[in-house]
């Protein structure tokens, strides 16, 4: 049975970073979370959800291309309703946004 959630759909747009713009958003077919970035240069992001009381739920590695990129970070039916942080880090950078599943 698929899971209904809502995301709430994060948008940022970096200056001086290494991705131009990343926005997060739900994919209901899957119900995963999907991630698009666009990034300067080949490398690998380190994707990690925290949940709203500061546990690690999931730990991605991935090898992203310079350009584009589109990401399922992980199954939104196995994650509590709650607000949830994902922080993407580089070898030199970090970068944190929020996103909400309400079931």
């Amino acid at each position: 049975m698929k899971c209904l959630f809502t995301i709430l759909l994060s948008i940022l747009f970096i200056s001086q970073s290494f991705a131009e713009v990343i926005i997060i958003t739900p994919n209901n077919k899957t119900n995963n979370i999907e991630v698009n970035l666009k990034v300067r240069k080949k490398q690998i992001v380190t994707f990690t959800i925290i949940n709203q009381y500061g546990d690690i739920v999931n730990t991605i590695p991935v090898q992203v291309k310079k350009g584009k990129n589109k990401i399922d970070i992980t199954n939104s039916s196995n994650l509590d309703e709650g607000t949830y942080t994902i922080t993407m880090v580089t070898n030199r950078e970090t970068t944190n946004t929020k996103f909400i599943i309400w079931k």
